[in-house]
């Protein structure tokens, strides 16, 4: 023994097997080590081994995708929630954290044009695919049509839940622009609003859809939101029907 430190001399045990060896052990200088016993810093420097950092450290794996329109990549661990990743590495805010299992649509996300819970979503799935959040649906100059109606209409309450309706609401217009009521009820289904807006929320999508701006490509900081007039008009058809 060595100091507070084990050290086997190669002269008091011998050649060790091969399966100690797997264990961790390894040899140096005419001594074996351990390296959990024998820190690497205590350790003679002619006898440190130069593989050290190959053998006892993991390289952590790098994620690339694209986020809002721009490419990013990312050292946190494969399982980490996709929502942590982007409130938290790219401190981008808007989708919130409302029950970690995938049931309330607080954190809805879009990965490749498809509405995912990012509370559960892990970081790997990610890679390579297109992921939008609340901030890359439009912009304060330039809302999305959803977001122009929701202003227009005061949806929100507390608003804590608001970018995950829209979000799941964007999804649903991209793939069906014209929807049901009962559509709009089955797509939203998944959202929780513990305000209980639902009914605006509702007519909100609809009034979208009646004037014709759910074909509007998402995250395309180009197109522009729909009129005042429009929203108005469709609003008025609504009510008079």
């Amino acid at each position: 023994m060595c100091g507070a430190n084990i050290c086997w001399r190669r002269s008091a045990i011998g050649r060790l097997p091969g399966e100690l060896l797997k264990l961790g052990l390894f040899e140096a200088g005419g001594h074996m080590y351990w390296p959990g016993l024998w820190p690497m810093h205590c350790m003679p420097v002619a006898h440190r081994p130069i593989c050290w950092p190959q053998l006892f450290q993991r390289e952590t794996p790098m994620i690339r995708f694209t986020l809002n329109g721009k490419d990013v990549q990312s050292v946190d661990a494969p399982d980490t929630p996709l929502l942590w990743v982007v409130r938290d590495s790219f401190k981008l805010k808007g989708s919130k954290f409302g029950c970690g299992a995938g049931l309330c649509g607080a954190c809805t996300m879009h990965v490749d044009g498809v509405a995912v819970q990012s509370c559960v979503w892990p970081l790997a799935r990610a890679e390579a695919k297109q992921v939008v959040t609340i901030e890359g649906l439009g912009t304060p100059s330039n809302l999305h049509p959803l977001q122009a109606v929701w202003v227009e209409r005061s949806v929100p309450q507390c608003g804590y839940c608001q970018s995950g309706q829209i979000m799941t609401a964007a999804a649903l217009l991209q793939n069906n622009p014209s929807p049901s009521e009962a559509e709009v009820e089955q797509a939203m289904a998944g959202n929780i609003c513990r305000c209980g807006c639902y009914p605006r929320i509702k007519a909100a999508i609809l009034a979208v859809a009646a004037a014709g701006a759910g074909l509007q490509p998402i995250a395309s900081p180009s197109a522009a939101p729909p009129s005042v007039a429009s929203v108005a008009a469709a609003r008025n058809t609504e009510e008079s029907v």
